[in-house]
């Protein structure tokens, strides 16, 4: 009997020109750490035409991914988790915590952001990660940003969070708001 195995997937990443004509593969994260690539051969009515199962370098589950380009995309997820695919390989990265990570955003492959529970977020500097303070115990749930120097990231309870990465200042500012909806009048 074949076996099978039934994954959860938590998040997918494109690279390529149009989706239509994919001419790099596209990742997506699992729940128990494999990462599935995508085949960029097409078939003309179906579209790609299968998944390839990939080795996992980690028990632990993925829960985010980002790529600067096909030689550099980084997935994230519990236990402080992330691997980083070289082009040939996946390659786990020490992360420095053990706290669940939801989220990866980068501005370039020298330029990336992890976020996560008790306000977790990590910066990749193209060497190492390291530890930033968020001013935020809130779990943040996602993170992006416009470029290297202005990073947003949001998460449990309203959180929204500003990180202003000009060279001489790493600060985050909490920006939590409290959001309420009014219903219209009734008409008369």
């Amino acid at each position: 009997m074949k076996s099978v195995r039934t994954f959860s997937i938590l998040g997918i990443l494109a690279l390529g020109t149009p989706a239509c004509t994919p001419t790099a593969p596209t990742w997506r994260p699992c729940e128990d750490g494999c990462p599935l690539e995508e085949s960029p051969k097409r078939d003309d009515k179906l579209g790609p035409v299968k998944w390839t199962l990939e080795t996992s370098v980690t028990p632990s589950g993925l829960t985010g991914i980002w790529g600067a380009d096909a030689n550099n995309i980084w997935a994230v997820g519990l236990n402080g988790t992330i691997i980083h695919w070289n082009g040939t390989t996946w390659r786990l990265q020490t992360s420095g915590t053990n706290e669940r990570l939801d989220s990866v955003w980068g501005s370039d492959a020298r330029n990336i952001w992890a976020v996560g529970g008790n306000g977790t977020i990590l910066k990749w500097d193209g060497t190492t990660w390291s530890a930033q303070v968020s001013g935020t115990s809130s779990g943040l749930w996602s993170v992006w940003g416009t470029d290297s120097k202005n990073i947003w990231a949001v998460g449990a309870a309203g959180t929204i969070v500003n990180g202003d990465y000009e060279p001489s200042t790493r600060t985050y500012t909490d920006l939590r708001m409290e959001m309420s909806c009014q219903l219209p009048a009734r008409p008369s």
